[in-house]
């Protein structure tokens, strides 16, 4: 089991400025809600942030996203990814799980890092931040956030 290493994520929280994030195609309540818990603790460190996903938000999970912050992909914010410093990729553990961000995701020299309570599956990631006793990604990023 890879557990959370704190210390490792504030790092690349502190040294990093452009960060996207990303969850599984049929995005649930788990996926949306920590994709925006993890937007909104980047951006009090006062970070770029941007919520990429290959579906919409389903309409019964748009109250996770009250500001409507979350795109879906097209031509124009390709090169987002394309350009960002660090890729999230929550409550996934397969990079096939994005869909039509999947190749764009490969292709990027951002870090790409896995925050996730399923098993480990795919070593594309440069970080995995797992935990596998947790009963959500969402109880993952709540827990560390409460380490502030």
């Amino acid at each position: 089991m890879n557990k959370f290493n704190i210390e490792k994520f504030y790092n690349i929280v502190e040294n990093n400025k452009f960060f996207v994030i990303t969850t599984h195609i049929n995005p649930d309540g788990d996926a949306i809600g920590s994709a925006m818990a993890l937007s909104f603790f980047l951006k009090l460190f006062n970070k770029e942030v941007k919520v990429i996903n290959h579906s919409e938000t389903p309409k019964y999970y748009q109250f996770l996203d009250p500001e409507s912050e979350i795109e879906t992909l097209n031509n124009s914010n390709s090169d987002i990814i394309i350009n960002a410093d660090v890729i999230f990729l929550v409550d996934l553990n397969e990079v096939s799980r994005v869909k039509s961000l999947k190749d764009i995701v490969l292709k990027s020299k951002a870090k790409k890092i896995i925050i996730d309570h399923h098993q480990p599956n795919s070593p594309f990631a440069d970080f995995e931040f797992t935990d596998v006793e947790a009963s959500s990604t969402g109880e993952i990023i709540y827990k560390r956030n409460l380490e502030l």
